[in-house]
Parts: C-alpha cells; sequence; structure tokens
C-alpha cells in the first residue's frame, strides 16, 4: 500500500518533514535542559553518518544498473526514471529508515525516500538539494494523537553545457540549470518549496525517531533521539515539543522549563501549546489547560486551518452518525475525504453511515478501501471481521 503524505504520532506533533522559523538558540546554553542521567541508553540509534551510507553490495547493485544506460541519456534523466521503478515497489510505512535500511526493508516514509534518493545521487556524483514543500499541512491522528505533517523531496541538479557562450573563467564552474524533483508522491510537487540544509534533515530524522518511539511508549530512546534533533537544530521547535512530552510522561521537574523554553522559541507554535496544555491537566491544573485549549482554537480559526484539516470534518460525521444522523454523516465523511481519502477511519465510517440508508454497495466499496489502507493491526483485524459477516450476508455494522 502506498500513501502520499508521512504519519507519525505525537499529541498536536509538528514533525517529520516540518521545519518551522524560531529564534535562534545557542548550543552551549542547551545543557540546562538535559538530564542524560535519568534516561537509559540501552537501545542503539542510528549514528549521523549512518543515515545517508549504502552498504557496497547496494552500490554495486545500483552501479552496475547504470552502467546499463543508453548513451543518450544523462545520468540525472536515469536516476529520475530508476527512483520512479525504485519506489513503485517501495510500501509506504510510518517509520522513519536511513537510505540503506529503506533500500533493504522497501519501505519508508517521505523522508526515508529522500534519504534514499540523495545517497544513490551522490554514488553518481548529482549536486542535490533537500526541498521542503510550502503547502497547506496534512493532518493525521491516531489514538486521539494528531500531528501536523509537510513533505519534503529531492532536487537534482544537472550541467548546462555552456562552451559556446561562456569564457575560460566560466568554464571551470558549472551552471546548474537542469533541475529534475523527485517525490515519492509526484502531486505534490506543484507546489512552491524551499531548500533546507543537510543538518535540518538530520533534526527531522531523529525527530521522528523520538515520535516513533513516543508511540511505543519508549521514553528512553525518545530523549536520546530528540537530544540528537537537538544537536543539529538547537533551535528545532519539533524536537524540544519531543523533549517535553518525554519529560511530561516522567513527571520530571524539567518539563516546565522545557515547555517554557519552547515558547520562546515558537510563541504561537500550536503543538507547543496544545502539548503543554495536556501536561498541565495531568498535573491537576485543568482549568488553565482549558485556556490553552482555547488559545489553540482561536489560533486555529486565524490560520484558517480547521477547514484545511480533514479530521475536523471527520469528528463531525462521527457525532452525526452517532446520532443516527447517517445521510449528514455521509456528507460530512465525503466533506473528510475530499481533503484525505488516505484515511482507513474515514472510510469506514462512511462504510457503516452508507449501511445504514440501505447504499450496500458504497458501503461494501469503502470497507474494502479502508482494509486496504490501514496498516494498523487491530483496524485490520475489525475491518476483515466485518467484511467476512458482510458476505454471510448478515448485518455487520448495525451496533458500530
Amino acid at each position: 500500500m502506498k500513501f502520499p503524505f508521512i504519519a507519525l504520532f505525537a499529541a498536536l506533533v509538528s514533525i517529520g518533514c516540518a521545519t518551522g522559523s524560531a529564534k535562534h538558540v545557542s548550543p552551549a546554553s542547551l545543557s540546562r535542559y538535559f538530564d542524560d542521567a535519568s534516561f537509559s541508553r540501552s537501545q542503539r540509534i542510528s549514528d549521523p553518518d549512518e543515515i545517508l551510507r549504502l552498504n557496497p553490495a547496494t552500490v554495486a547493485v545500483f552501479l552496475n544498473a547504470f552502467r546499463a544506460k543508453g548513451p543518450d541519456v544523462s545520468s540525472r534523466e536515469w536516476l529520475v526514471g530508476y527512483t520512479a521503478a525504485l519506489f513503485n515497489d517501495i510500501e509506504y510505512t510510518d517509520q522513519t529508515y536511513t537510505a540503506q535500511q529503506t533500500w533493504d526493508k522497501k519501505q519508508g516514509n517521505c523522508l526515508s525516500m529522500a534519504l534514499l534518493t540523495v545517497a544513490l545521487a551522490r554514488q553518481l556524483g548529482l549536486s542535490h538539494r533537500f526541498h521542503q514543500l510550502i503547502a497547506p499541512p496534512a493532518w493525521d491522528r491516531q489514538q486521539e494523537m494528531m500531528v501536523i505533517i509537510n513533505h519534503i523531496n529531492v532536487w537534482i541538479y544537472g550541467e548546462v553545457d555552456n562552451k559556446e557562450t561562456a569564457t575560460s573563467d566560466e568554464r571551470r564552474q558549472p551552471i546548474f540549470q537542469i533541475v529534475s524533483v523527485i517525490d515519492f508522491f509526484p502531486t505534490v510537487k506543484s507546489f512552491p518549496s524551499r531548500p533546507i540544509a543537510d543538518k535540518a534533515v538530520h533534526a527531522m530524522f531523529y525527530s521522528n525517531l523520538a515520535a516513533e518511539a513516543l508511540v511505543s511508549r519508549d521514553y528512553d530512546r525518545a530523549y536520546w533521539s530528540a537530544k540528537m534533533a537537538l544537536s543539529f537544530m538547537p533551535n528545532y521547535p519539533p524536537a524540544w515539543n519531543m523533549l517535553g512530552i518525554v519529560y511530561g510522561h516522567r513527571d520530571h521537574p524539567l518539563t516546565r522549563a522545557v515547555y517554557a523554553h519552547l515558547f520562546e522559541l515558537a510563541p504561537e507554535d500550536l503543538s507547543a501549546i496544545n502539548n503543554y496544555a495536556i501536561w498541565l491537566n495531568k498535573e491537576g491544573r485543568a482549568e488553565e489547560a482549558a485556556t490553552l485549549r482555547r488559545r489553540v482554537q482561536n489560533l486555529r480559526k486565524q490560520r484558517e486551518e480547521t477547514d484545511m484539516n480533514p479530521f475536523y470534518f471527520f469528528d463531525l460525521a462521527e457525532k452525526a452518525r452517532q446520532r443516527a444522523r447517517y445521510r449528514h454523516a455521509i456528507l460530512l465523511y465525503n466533506e473528510a475525504l475530499r481533503r484525505d481519502k488516505y484515511q482507513h477511519e474515514f472510510h469506514f465510517g462512511i462504510s457503516i453511515s452508507y449501511w445504514m440508508v440501505g447504499q450496500r454497495n458504497l458501503s461494501i466499496g469503502h470497507l474494502q478501501r479502508a482494509i486496504e489502507l490501514s496498516t494498523d493491526v487491530s483496524s485490520n483485524e475489525l475491518y476483515l471481521k466485518k467484511m467476512m459477516l458482510l458476505s454471510n450476508k448478515r448485518n455487520p455494522l448495525k451496533k458500530l
């Protein structure tokens, strides 16, 4: 199964392919926010030099394929075609992998694909840049946790033959004007983008690892991953967000200090405000938490993100369905699907509603799509069970 966007989960954490603006922070000032002694380092995380490294066997396979290219095809053009075929066999997954892991597992998210692309481009000596798309954020959620997601791709540059027009001095410096955009989800290439530094990509990589560790409740691994991200970009809000969540789960005395620092870096970061509200509520400070949640809602309205968030319509649809307003629920589910057709929960919800209004074929179609899209074992088991019951001509959806 292939999906367009990266999907990592934390409580409204802006991670994955996001960067974000923030004030500058000196690395020397960070030490007071860390407490290494409180977190075990029994599990190893990838070293920075492993992120883009390919092993000799992989390089040999790749270069053998490259040597078979025709003489009229440039290295840049060949790589575009090669990665298109390669990505067709790679399954989108929630996990972030190094370039070699992505190659071996044939799985990865948009950042994983970008890392593999750059690793391959380097084998051919091609100039490249990571780019972040400037586009409305995508959203994802699991188990009451939400993430704002952005997208990253890779630009590959080719040299222009300037022998006819350039001076002898100019000929020593290639002019990079031809560019190909390599993207796991090509249809988003119409959005404008901006180049980002390699250190930002490293920060994203380790922030993603921290988020994945949080989903698994591995707070030790999350701590070390967040700290590694901050070693590359001390002013990276998503990594501070991760650290705040880790400390909050451990009831660590540095929790408040980390959130305070995060607000200095990004005072209107929805992720930071929401996560701090969750922690305050956990601490029994419900009134303060409610105030912050209202602030999050106001900021969303100001930025008109509610309309871009498919889960806004999904939540309304779920409420309508629970009240047996099935036709109204179908309209709302379709609004959610219009914004994001890759969420299995949307298809399952509208499947139930279609069944209840007697539109059996549409119900079955969306239930099948939910099964195709779901990577969650428990959800998949539920959907398959309902499909089996439906095939026995029973009503599998009536009580859901």
